[in-house]
């Protein structure tokens, strides 16, 4: 199951900043929010869908999500994780 996010949406922008990110990288999720000028709860919220179609990965210490990763280049479908994801 491929992930595209619909039109002009919170998911599409933040998607599409992560995907100008190095391969592998990480972005934290208060920096991202800094980025396109939302907040923390609205940007979890919208990514939500995109996190359950595996198009994007958030890491989790002690039950807080400390950052959002996509691995640039390959293909979004679910199951598609990084290593220690």
């Amino acid at each position: 199951m491929s992930y595209e996010p619909r039109g002009d949406t919170l998911a599409s922008r933040a998607i599409a900043y992560v995907d100008t990110l190095p391969k592998g990288s990480e972005i934290a999720t208060g920096a991202l929010c800094t980025q396109l000028e939302t907040t923390t709860a609205l940007l979890i919220r919208a990514l939500d869908p995109a996190v359950r179609a595996g198009a994007i990965f958030r890491r989790q210490k002690g039950g807080h999500i400390l950052a959002a990763v996509l691995v640039a280049g390959r293909p979004r479908e679910k199951g598609n994780t990084p290593e220690g994801g």
